[in-house]
């Protein structure tokens, strides 16, 4: 028998949000030389036809605003840093200044650009690309005095009764 053609394929179903699912398809076909190993051909193509499939996920995963699955790149983290009034986009591993605090938030660098921005616009804060580890761009910690009145307030906020579980009270 004389194998001139080799066709192969890869499909792969992947949850979404809102209980929505994509089942990207994709099959490739080679045609051989003579020499050629029809099996190793195949193996190549289902390979590729993986990859393909497997980035239409991570395209997907994107435009629903989820982390990306399949993604093998540089990490990145975003931080908050509420004296600041900012977050950074940071990569992972790195060393970052006490007063910032990490968000669950890990990704690639577009990825976690798009949730800091969501972030940022709740609260009115700026985003600093810190991606290259270069905190130096933050804006600096606010005066002591301001720092304690912001704190001073806070406190005050967490001493406030609870009013749902208080018996007495009376509206």
């Amino acid at each position: 028998m004389n194998i001139i053609q080799v066709s192969a394929g890869w499909t792969e179903t992947a949850s979404l949000p809102n209980y929505n699912n994509i089942k990207p398809s994709v099959t490739l076909t080679a045609t051989l030389e003579e020499d050629e190993n029809p099996t190793g051909c195949a193996q190549v193509l289902i390979e590729q036809a993986r990859r393909e499939v497997r980035e239409l996920i991570n395209q997907a995963d994107e435009e629903h605003n989820n982390r990306p699955r399949y993604y093998k790149g540089p990490l990145f983290i975003l931080l908050q840093g509420r004296e600041r009034e900012c977050y950074a986009v940071a990569p992972k591993g790195c060393d970052y200044p006490a007063d910032l605090r990490k968000i669950a938030i890990e990704g690639p660098l577009n990825f976690v650009n798009s949730r800091a921005g969501d972030y940022a616009g709740d609260y009115g804060y700026q985003v600093i690309n810190c991606a290259d580890g270069d905190f130096s761009k933050l804006p600096p910690l606010p005066e002591p005095d301001r720092l304690n009145k912001m704190i001073s307030a806070q406190e005050d906020l967490d001493d406030q009764p609870d009013f749902e579980d208080d018996e007495d009270v009376e509206f």
